[in-house]
């Protein structure tokens, strides 16, 4: 889709395949339909100007590198139909500093949010582990909000954060 800017993909559409619109250079904005319930991993990787995207109360999974290196993301509003967020899902959005992260989260996986440019965070309660280096290189990173459900912290959690407040579970 070369020179695509902004795409509103109808709801006969069922499902989306991996990669679907990696490197679309300037694809600003994308709407999801309710047709759709996952994100694929890798659909935008490199949309360098990507910083619009909606996404429906139908979507309960975003993939792998989903959004790896949208450098021009700043703000996402997740709905409450996610349950996960796989591994690397936001790696490098550097500007991506307005993240919600809604109650129904059970897992966010290993270095999603790495290098994400966010300054706080709050861990929705049905999340029970903190895995390998989640907030890795999160340097703008400066409170996280823990859930008492947390019972493991994975490797390299907070390598390179810059953080002033966390408050841990005593039983972690």
């Amino acid at each position: 889709i070369v020179g695509c800017q902004s795409t509103v993909i109808p709801n006969s559409v069922t499902k989306i395949g991996r990669n679907a619109f990696s490197s679309c250079t300037y694809l600003t904005e994308l709407t999801f339909p309710d047709s759709i319930t996952e994100i694929p991993g890798y659909i935008f990787e490199e949309c360098v100007a990507l910083n619009k995207v909606t996404i429906p109360n139908s979507i309960t999974y975003i993939g792998e590198e989903a959004f790896y290196s949208c450098t021009n993301l700043t703000s996402l509003t997740l709905p409450n139909s996610i349950v996960e967020i796989d591994s690397r899902a936001f790696l490098s959005c550097s500007n991506l500093t307005d993240i919600n992260l809604p109650n129904s989260i059970v897992r966010i996986g290993s270095y999603a949010f790495q290098g994400v440019g966010f300054s706080e965070i709050v861990i929705p309660h049905l999340v029970t582990e903190i895995e390998d280096g989640l907030f890795w290189m999160c340097t703008n990173l400066k409170k996280i909000t823990l859930p008492d459900s947390i019972t493991k912290i994975g490797e390299r959690t907070f390598y390179n954060c810059g953080l002033n407040e966390i408050t841990i579970p005593s039983y972690v």
